[in-house]
């Protein structure tokens, strides 16, 4: 038995990084991650980036998962930045979903995108600004 495309976590993390990488670095040149860790870049000169993390599947004929966006910024003293960051954001999920590929890069799929929980904004001991946002994914998992 093979595991359904709609149900491979490898997928759904490859889609989740298109679809951010598309949207912040391709159309606004921001920094994106996908580390464990919230180390700044080691380039200085990136004043702005995201970090994203997607959680683990819980697979069904609705299978959902967890992604926690969050938005930094340094030298922004009164969170203009930021707030940019978060405009950015809300304008790429508005539409509300986002398109599941295979391996392939074939469409398998839709996910359909919901905000979770808006964070609020924060200042770090090293002087960067930030905030996050948990949105909840969900599509429809095909049971082979």
């Amino acid at each position: 038995m093979v595991l359904h495309p709609t149900l491979s976590s490898s997928n759904v993390k490859r889609s989740v990084k298109k679809f951010f990488l598309d949207g912040f670095t391709e159309a606004h040149n921001i920094h994106v991650s996908f580390s464990r860790t919230f180390s700044p870049p080691s380039d200085a000169a990136i004043k702005e980036w995201v970090n994203v993390r997607v959680a683990d599947l819980l697979p069904g004929h609705v299978t959902e998962t967890l992604v926690t966006v969050w938005l930094f910024s340094r030298e922004d003293i009164e969170g203009d930045r930021l707030d940019y960051l978060k405009d950015i954001l809300m304008e790429l999920i508005y539409p509300g979903h986002m398109i599941l590929y295979n391996e392939q890069w074939e469409v398998v799929g839709g996910i359909v995108i919901y905000v979770d929980t808006p964070g609020e904004h924060k200042y770090t001991e090293e002087g960067n600004n930030v905030t996050y946002t948990i949105l909840s994914l969900q599509w429809g998992g095909q049971w082979s």
